[in-house]
C-alpha cells in the first residue's frame, strides 16, 4: 500500500468520546481563553508568535465577533495594527518594526474592516 496513510503507519483512533461527553460548547471559556493572549506578553507563546501576530489578532478578533465579545479595545487594536503601517510602500508588518508583507497586509486591512 502507498499514500500518506502507509507513510505514516495509518490513522488511529488517539480518543475516545464516551456517551457521557459535554454537548455544550462552553462560549465564556472560549471567549477567556481567546482573550487571554494578549494579558500575558512575556510568555513564552506570545514571544514566539511575534512573526505572526496581525494574523493571530485577526484570527482571535474574528473568533471574538462570533462569541459576540464586548470587552475589545478598539484604541489599543487600531494603535497595534497602525504600529506595523508602512507608509513608504502602504503595507503592513506581522508586528511593529517587521518588513511589510502581502499577507500581513491582508490581516491588517481585515481588522481595520472588523
Amino acid at each position: 500500500s502507498s499514500g500518506i496513510n502507509a507513510e505514516y503507519g495509518g490513522f488511529h483512533k488517539d480518543v475516545t468520546i464516551t456517551k457521557d461527553h459535554p454537548t455544550n460548547l462552553f462560549l465564556s471559556k472560549h471567549q477567556t481563553f481567546l482573550l487571554s493572549y494578549a494579558k500575558n506578553q512575556n510568555s513564552y507563546e506570545y514571544v514566539m508568535s511575534e512573526w505572526l501576530r496581525a494574523s493571530g489578532v485577526y484570527w482571535c478578533l474574528t473568533a471574538l465577533k462570533l462569541l459576540h465579545c464586548n470587552e475589545l479595545n478598539q484604541d489599543d487594536i487600531l494603535e497595534f495594527v497602525m504600529s506595523c503601517y508602512h507608509p513608504e510602500s502602504g503595507g503592513f508588518g506581522a508586528s511593529p518594526k517587521h518588513d511589510p508583507h502581502l499577507l500581513y497586509t491582508l490581516s491588517s486591512v481585515q481588522i481595520l474592516a472588523l
